[in-house]
């Protein structure tokens, strides 16, 4: 049977919450009732997080001497047989109860892009206070380029797979895809839902500084992009 959806699940050292992450999508499919799989690229965790995947009966992709959140995210994106393809952390910190309604926007061609968003007036973050100011000024560094997009930071969310494929050239800087999604996609309908996010189950935060310049490099290079120029 062809599946509808793919969940693009990017790992390292997540061994200890893969299996309630993917448990709790699981749990949430079987209600969807949709056709879907679930493609964990895993960056060779030192943890056994690829060889905790396999146990779990999960599709795995284990990258050798390749490591970047971004170019994991868009492998998964790439590897995926359904039209439809999400991600995730596998963590636990992003609260599945709108990905439901997510799934039937995008299966149902609604929109081409559908955002989990922690800032819309249901959405909630749960973080210290110096990540809510990165996170902050992350949205107003992209707001230009997203237009109505209101987390450029967030990492749940779902995408026609179709377009992706057109695109010749990836910046894939850093940990973040989706504002690179928006402006390599122009035209993308888009839809956003609220997003409760809550505090990490186990695992290791991908946020630090390298990671907020790599931020302020591909926002810079997406800014030229915009115009033409790379």
């Amino acid at each position: 049977m062809p599946f509808d959806y793919a969940v693009i699940l990017p790992t390292y050292n997540e061994k200890a919450s893969l299996e309630r992450g993917a448990g709790n999508i699981r749990r949430m499919a079987a209600g969807i009732g949709r056709p879907y799989e679930i493609i964990v690229v895993d960056d060779d965790s030192p943890d056994g997080t690829g060889a905790e995947a396999r146990r779990l009966g999960l599709r795995t992709i284990v990258r050798k001497n390749r490591r970047g959140l971004a170019s994991a995210i868009l492998e998964g994106f790439r590897a995926a047989e359904a039209p439809n393809v999400f991600v995730m952390d596998a963590d636990g910190q992003h609260d599945l109860a709108r990905f439901p309604q997510m799934v039937e926007i995008l299966c149902s061609n609604r929109a081409d892009l559908v955002v989990a968003s922690r800032y819309l007036k249901e959405g909630q973050m749960k973080m210290d206070p110096l990540r809510r100011a990165v996170s902050g000024g992350a949205a107003l560094i992209a707001k230009p380029l997203l237009g109505e997009i209101t987390d450029p930071m967030s990492g749940f969310f779902g995408v026609k797979k179709k377009p992706l494929m057109t695109v010749r050239r990836w910046s894939l800087i850093g940990f973040k895809l989706l504002p690179e999604i928006v402006v390599r996609c122009p035209g993308l309908r888009v839809a956003q839902v609220p997003l409760q996010f809550k505090e990490r189950l186990g695992g290791e935060s991908k946020m630090d500084g390298r990671e907020v310049l790599n931020y302020l490099h591909l926002s810079a290079r997406l800014y030229l992009a915009r115009l033409g120029i790379g």
